[in-house]
């Protein structure tokens, strides 16, 4: 009897071992199959990029069709589509026609220009061909040099650099000048502070960028800027296995990092090319801390520059305007704050031909809008007034004195996050909504205001996509309605949207959860907690565009995923935002962990008992601070590309959201290296060798830090990855590999 019953275990143990291993196989494709560079292929006519023609008055755009790619066009005056044509048709007319060799991967009918109701152009060679849709006729029109930024509006002189300084050539002749001639290449002119990945696995290691000039409208003067290195401080990339073979190589390129007294800058010019006169603006030098250089323009007039400054930590911004010929700068606004002015609000237009500036401000402790006389000194006015946030500002129309933009949080009883399109007078009255869905919408706007594309959907709902009028907001035309048909065919139902308490029990925090395909209530699922932080912006998806998360393709695996925006992140109020200033360590952190308790309760099916975590760039960070900070909720955890000391990181991120006066005494309290003693569960770093964003260091000094800890940990470096990992089929099964194991307690499927 005990014989029989140990082998009745035995194949009952057997048995179920066998049906695990088929599911979780079953499952491996299922969760390959829901991977974002899957998902996009399956889903047609998602979004629609008119591209108008310059009054505005016709725009065609391309579309998913039954055969394929076409390129459709639009008369909104007579409210019809005037045609449509597959785009393997004109590829094979361009074939034809211009003696070409074009395919569907290779060919020049991507940068279109709507001409006429039947017409459009394209660039190609620097030569501009325009199709005849009524015709089927390809042909050739002008030589053209639309393209090249580099070109002057009248199309007669080119900037070019040569040995760090700038160069004048005529387009049409051989004739050259050289317009200065102090540059090198600690001090280049034009030239931004360069990516060091533009020089992975090239001929040339020291590839420079394209040059950053500025064409005044009347073509005699060009802005720019002169960087100065300074001996700033630099950082090396080593590739232990280029492409080529050979030896290792090592790239070494400046990097400020915070805290650094010496760094990059950039010095304010314009040059006049008839004397080739070079004039510096009599302004500080501006810091430049990352890769890219300063911001500077001309206004219409030919005679006015403008450009932002600010101090490091972004305290104090101005926006300022320097007149060419009287040689005055002038402060057209100046913004403090206590804690940040957040640069992804900064937004701004011009009206009254360009009199006054419409900008962006948080100064109310809500984004709203106000405008300011460049030229006369006259006082600030506040546009719009309330507890909501203006979000862009879109157009500004002075014909008809109106003001465009997309704000949230305005409409009731919707998600606080959805973005409506607004429009309001100059002086500020007469408010008014022009989409009315509760949903999230995505507007572009005609060149002449009379017209918005309006495309809206909800996490569960896929994009409708209008052309309306921007009179009153009706919709004119149906462009498309996304087909997500083969999508649902797998089993996708969309993100599932969530509201819970933060952690004062008061505010609401947003969030969606995504389930497998085959999600059974009445079976328990561990959670994972796909995690970003970061104060620049909020992460939960508010639109159908969450179906290309990552985080469905991990459900399938048998996991409840979710994600939550706590307090700290961005487009709320300032004093929601706040809470993440000078304090990464928890910028919603805890109101993760609370949320998901409240969830537990809501939703008997998750498991909290295994609760995992993980998150890429500054979410790497976050994946690792949770094992750290809650330990005993917090189970399994990947963490890739984190940025784990922010003093081993860039600069300009950091010093925004940790402040520039407390680097020394408040970057070791913030940093993941300072809990390692924490670790109770099972955490996965990784880091590409090449991370030109976050450097391996950071990764690095981490893994220093929990073997001096004693602690187990798991850890890969990837060879000749950069910063998104998930580029990687390697990676991305790795991380499916170590939830399925630690979190499921399943053996993944033998690799072949």
């Amino acid at each position: 009897m005990k014989i029989k019953l140990c082998t009745s275990v035995i194949i009952w143990f057997y048995t179920i071992t066998i049906v695990q291993a088929q599911n979780i196989e079953e499952n491996y494709k299922k969760a390959e199959a829901f991977l974002p560079i899957n998902t996009r292929k399956l889903v047609k006519n998602m979004t629609v990029i008119p591209k108008w023609k310059k009054d505005g008055n016709y725009f065609i755009y391309e579309r998913d069709g039954e055969n394929g790619k076409q390129i459709t066009g639009i008369n909104p005056e007579t409210k019809q589509r005037t045609f449509n044509i597959d785009l393997t048709k004109l590829i094979a007319l361009g074939n034809t026609q211009l003696g070409s060799k074009f395919d569907i991967n290779n060919h020049p009918f991507k940068n279109l220009k709507a001409v006429s109701p039947t017409s459009f152009e394209w660039i190609w060679e620097d030569v501009i061909y325009n199709f005849n849709c009524t015709t089927n006729t390809i042909t050739k029109k002008q030589k053209t040099f639309e393209n090249n930024v580099n070109i002057s509006p009248n199309g007669k002189w080119e900037i070019f650099q040569k040995d760090f300084n700038l160069w004048l050539k005529a387009t049409e002749s051989s004739t050259q000048k050289q317009l200065t001639f102090d540059g090198s290449k600690e001090a280049p002119y034009a030239l931004p502070l360069p990516d060091p990945h533009d020089a992975f696995d090239v001929e040339n290691p020291d590839l420079q960028p394209e040059i950053e000039i500025k064409w005044s409208a009347d073509s005699k003067k060009i802005a720019t800027y002169r960087r100065h290195n300074n001996n700033a401080g630099t950082l090396s990339l080593y590739q232990s296995s280029p492409k080529k073979g050979g030896r290792p190589l090592l790239y070494t390129y400046i990097y400020p990092q915070p805290g650094d007294s010496i760094v990059p800058q950039a010095e304010l010019l314009f040059i006049d090319i008839e004397n080739a006169e070079v004039n510096f603006l009599p302004v500080a030098k501006a810091d430049l801390l990352y890769y890219g250089g300063a911001s500077i323009d001309w206004m219409d007039d030919s005679k006015n520059l403008y450009f932002m400054e600010n101090d490091r930590g972004y305290k104090n911004v101005s926006f300022k305007v320097f007149n060419i010929e009287t040689k005055k700068v002038t402060t057209v606004l100046t913004e403090s704050s206590k804690t940040v002015i957040d640069p992804w609000v900064i937004n701004y237009n011009f009206k009254n031909s360009q009199k006054e500036l419409v900008y962006l401000s948080e100064k109310s402790g809500w984004a709203q809008l106000y405008s300011y006389s460049i030229f006369n000194k006259t006082s600030e006015q506040a546009l719009t007034k309330g507890e909501f946030v203006v979000r862009t500002i879109l157009g500004c129309d002075d014909k008809n004195k109106v003001i465009y933009f997309t704000a949230s949080g305005k409409e009731k009883n919707t998600n606080l996050y959805f973005k409506h399109f607004y429009k309001i007078n100059y002086d500020g009255s007469n408010l008014t909504l022009l989409t009315n869905a509760n949903a999230d919408h995505r507007i572009e706007l005609s060149p002449d205001y009379k017209y918005f594309i309006d495309s809206y959907s909800t996490t569960t709902i896929p994009p409708t996509t209008l052309l309306c009028d921007t009179q009153k907001g009706e919709a004119i035309l149906t462009l498309e309605i996304a087909d997500v048909s083969e999508l649902t065919k797998m089993g996708y139902k969309g993100a599932e949207e969530f509201v819970v308490k933060a952690r004062d029990g008061k505010t609401d925090i947003y969030g969606v959860i995504y389930k497998p395909s085959n999600f059974d209530a009445q079976k328990k699922y561990p959670v994972i907690d796909k995690i970003y932080t970061g104060p620049h912006g909020f992460f939960a998806p508010k639109n159908y565009f969450a179906y290309q998360s990552d985080a469905q393709s991990i459900a399938e695996l048998g996991f409840i995923v979710i994600q939550i925006d706590g307090l700290g992140t961005a487009k709320r109020s300032k004093a929601f935002h706040d809470f993440s200033y000078q304090n990464l360590t928890d910028s919603g952190l805890t109101d993760h962990v609370k949320g998901l308790q409240q969830l537990g309760t809501r939703f008997p099916w998750m498991d909290l008992s295994r609760v995992g975590v993980y998150g890429f760039s500054a979410g790497g960070y976050d994946a690792a601070n949770a094992l750290f900070s809650f330990p005993d909720f917090y189970k399994v955890g990947v963490a890739a590309s984190g940025n784990h000391h922010h003093k081993t990181d860039k600069a300009d991120w950091n010093e925004v959201w940790l402040g520039f006066d407390k680097i020394d005494k408040l970057f070791p309290s913030q940093s993941n290296l300072s809990k390692v003693k924490n670790l109770k569960g099972k955490l996965f770093i990784i880091h590409g060798e090449l991370d030109n964003n976050v450097n391996p260091a950071s990764s690095l000094q981490l893994v220093n830090a929990l073997i001096e800890a004693n602690k187990d940990f798991d850890f890969l470096i990837m060879p000749n990855q950069d910063h998104f990992l998930d580029k990687s089929m390697y990676y991305t099964r790795k991380r499916f590999d170590y939830f399925v194991k630690h979190l499921l307690n399943q053996e993944p499927p033998s690799k072949q």
